[in-house]
């Protein structure tokens, strides 16, 4: 059972990867499409200048950006900070206190952490699926990565 939670939890930052990647994306399809340079804290940037730049961004980072060039309703930046601390706990918590609370090695609570696990798949899976949409509209208007 271990190792379908590893298999989940790798799936989860799979897509949460390709989610801040594509956020990314978004951001730089955004700029090509109005042909114009955008603003991003004080400094001018071009397209490909900003592609660089947010490059290392964290996904908290990368939906405040996405909040500054105005890509996302308010309703979806809201759902986009929901799944970040979502992120935050599979990648950095979530085994180290599944392990001191004495989960793994319990067949029940191991049933319950692959159930919490198979739920935020599903929805990061979800998410990136709605980007990827989000992307495909972009390039329809005639922008291009």
């Amino acid at each position: 059972m271990v190792e379908d939670l590893l298999l989940l939890a790798g799936s989860i930052i799979y897509y949460s990867q390709m989610i801040e990647h594509n956020l990314r994306v978004i951001v730089y399809l955004d700029t090509r499409l109005d042909q114009k340079d955008r603003k991003i804290s004080k400094d001018e940037l071009l397209a490909s200048d900003l592609l660089d730049l947010i490059q290392t961004e964290s996904m908290g980072k990368l939906i405040n950006i996405c909040q500054e060039f105005q890509v996302f309703t308010k309703k979806d930046l809201k759902y986009l900070r929901s799944v970040t601390p979502k992120r935050n706990n599979v990648a950095h918590k979530f085994f180290i206190h599944a392990d001191f609370n004495g989960r793994i090695g319990n067949k029940i609570e191991e049933e319950k952490m692959i159930n919490e696990l198979s739920k935020i798949e599903k929805e990061f899976k979800y998410l990136h699926n709605e980007i990827l949409t989000i992307i495909k509209d972009y390039e329809q208007k005639g922008a291009r990565y």
